[in-house]
């Protein structure tokens, strides 16, 4: 809503529509993933890490960004149309004898790809239709024109001219289609897998497709207290398993022996290979990766929670945000919580 999106959806002339699926949030994750790598790939380079700053609200505005440029060159606001669009013609759904067709004619190349294809050199021949801004400016007369010849096909037999000649264009498909989209099924696009207490589920498979990385499964989305769990390391040990009420045991991960102490004063800790000599008593908080490059993974203290050490971010490679050590009752009582993952730009080095 706060980036215009909404406001420039739903039908010519009525009310404003939310966009049929999360938008925003999948592009987020998406866009998240992709900063994630930039950095890990900076990092192998330079060996510094850095924050990636990463916002809904700018991802939205990226998403609208077709009409930022065109409001920057014309003032205007976009026009809801619909399945159309106000500053391209044709682009949108027309419907057809069996179900309707999105065509998209964004540039006169698609144009007259899609008058040959379908037979229309009469729309090809007229000047007024030469260019897309003629044919905005002539949406009245040219509409209904189109609109009568796809009415006269079924889509099925629109699309056997449309996509050999090269234009680009789609069945309307409804998701009970898309299930068994043969696209789909060649891409593995959607995937199944069995989820404890439920059963098979089937969810849209990951779009990156990389050579050397096939597609896998590796962890289910959680189930209730499964993570609390994972992150609270420290008081893993003393905790005996818990079940869920899907009798499906979930079992406390097992801890590294404690390390050597440090001395009489202190607690020698191992994080991702770099020695942290600790103080008890205090609360020792590290700079984040990369934010001063020549102490990354050394901590800095200050007073906190006695007995308490945190370290976030603490050297490269950390795979948790904040790690939280207890050295109240016993220096031995600090260990090692989560072993760095191991990285595969190490092993291209």
């Amino acid at each position: 809503a706060e980036v215009g999106l909404i406001e420039a959806t739903g039908p010519t002339g009525g009310e404003m529509c939310r966009v049929g699926t999360a938008a925003v949030d999948y592009s987020t994750g998406l866009a998240c993933a992709a900063g994630i790598a930039f950095a890990l790939l900076g990092r192998h380079k330079t060996g510094r890490g850095q924050r990636l700053d990463l916002s809904l609200f700018d991802v939205g505005v990226h998403l609208m960004s077709h009409w930022i440029t065109n409001h920057g060159l014309t003032g205007e606001d976009p026009v809801r149309m619909g399945t159309g669009n106000s500053i391209l013609f044709p682009l949108r759904v027309f419907e057809t004898r069996t179900k309707p067709i999105y065509i998209a004619g964004t540039n006169d190349p698609f144009w007259k790809i899609l008058c040959k294809a379908l037979g229309c050199e009469e729309w090809l021949a007229d000047p007024r239709f030469a260019t897309n801004e003629g044919r905005v400016t002539h949406r009245a007369i040219l509409k209904p024109m189109m609109e009568q010849h796809f009415a006269e096909h079924t889509c099925e037999a629109l699309l056997e001219v449309l996509l050999p000649a090269g234009m680009p264009c789609s069945a309307v498909q409804k998701v009970s289609d898309l299930m068994d989209n043969e696209h789909a099924k060649a891409r593995g696009s959607i995937i199944e897998y069995d989820y404890p207490g439920l059963g098979p589920i089937k969810a849209a498979a990951n779009p990156m497709k990389l050579s050397d990385a096939p597609l896998e499964v590796r962890r289910l989305a959680p189930r209730i207290g499964e993570h609390t769990i994972d992150s609270t390391p420290a008081d893993v040990a003393r905790r005996p398993a818990l079940s869920d009420d899907r009798d499906h045991a979930i079992t406390p991960p097992q801890l590294p022996q404690p390390p050597e102490a440090a001395g009489d004063d202190g607690v020698q800790v191992l994080v991702d290979g770099i020695d942290l000599v600790l103080r008890t008593g205090v609360a020792c908080v590290a700079p984040a990766v990369g934010e001063t490059g020549d102490h990354v993974g050394r901590p800095s203290c200050d007073q906190g929670e006695p007995g308490i050490i945190r370290i976030a971010e603490a050297a490269p490679g950390d795979h948790h945000r904040e790690r939280r050590l207890d050295v109240r009752h016993d220096r031995h009582d600090a260990t090692q919580v989560g072993p760095r993952r191991p990285d595969p730009l190490d092993r291209a080095a």
